[in-house]
């Protein structure tokens, strides 16, 4: 089984176009780019050149890009992160591991939107980030992912994506930047505990810490739903009572 791969060097080269260009986002020229420059690897012990099925993310790309035309539609990752999730989730892991894969999938098929998005950042001629894999989740495709597989519920289902309002920075800060990200029955709870009693930016860091400091000690991805859950309110309680 193969895949594509872009360097670091040509998602800059992308992202240098883009901001001379915007125009030079849409899924035409990234084609023609990733024809020209895209890379190809192939699975440990495939056997065979076949490549992988991506026509799945193809169409939730296509309806991202009209969205991405249509100034009066809003689409935010918490409604596209579920749909992206189960385009790649059964993809090999060492596919899902590959920093190159998700530039190669940033500037192939999110470029667009990416630039619809992240207009400011565009403006502001620092939009490469959201095209480079590096180790945070600034990657457009790679976050959309993560937020998605954080959030699934065991009958597959996507609810909780679209749970906290306005919640970007708590999604991109205190779930999927630390471990709490690696546990889809502790995010789950954390975001459903923030969805039904919202703490004010503070507090929120207060108790993302708390969670954080639990890894340390405590395994917590052999959390079960229960256990998440009975954590999150015995954390939360300690916050309460030093703002109370």
């Amino acid at each position: 089984m193969r895949y594509q791969t872009l360097s670091t060097k040509d998602a800059y080269a992308f992202a240098t176009q883009v901001t001379n260009d915007p125009k030079t986002a849409n899924s035409v020229a990234a084609e023609s780019f990733c024809a020209e420059c895209a890379g190809s690897l192939a699975t440990i012990g495939s056997g065979h050149s076949k490549p992988i099925d991506l026509s799945r993310l193809e169409k939730v790309a296509a309806e991202l890009e009209r969205t991405a035309r249509s100034p009066e539609m809003a689409t935010f990752e918490s409604e596209i992160c579920g749909p992206v999730h189960e385009a790649l989730c059964a993809l090999p892991i060492e596919v899902l591991d590959d920093q190159r894969f998700w530039r190669y999938l940033a500037v192939r098929y999110f470029g667009e939107f990416i630039v619809w998005r992240e207009s400011k950042a565009l403006q502001n001629g620092n939009i490469a980030k959201y095209f480079v894999a590096g180790t945070g989740v600034e990657s457009i495709p790679l976050r959309l992912y993560l937020r998605g597989q954080a959030v699934i519920s065991p009958s597959g289902t996507y609810e909780l994506a679209s749970a906290v309002p306005a919640g970007t920075d708590f999604w991109r800060s205190h779930v999927l930047r630390v471990r709490t990200g690696r546990s889809s029955p502790l995010a789950r709870s954390f975001a459903l505990m923030q969805s039904k009693e919202r703490l004010a930016t503070t507090p929120l860091r207060q108790l993302a810490r708390l969670i954080n400091r639990m890894w340390a000690n405590v395994l917590l991805t052999e959390y079960g739903p229960r256990e998440s859950t009975k954590l999150i309110g015995q954390l939360r309680e300690k916050v309460d009572e030093d703002y109370e």
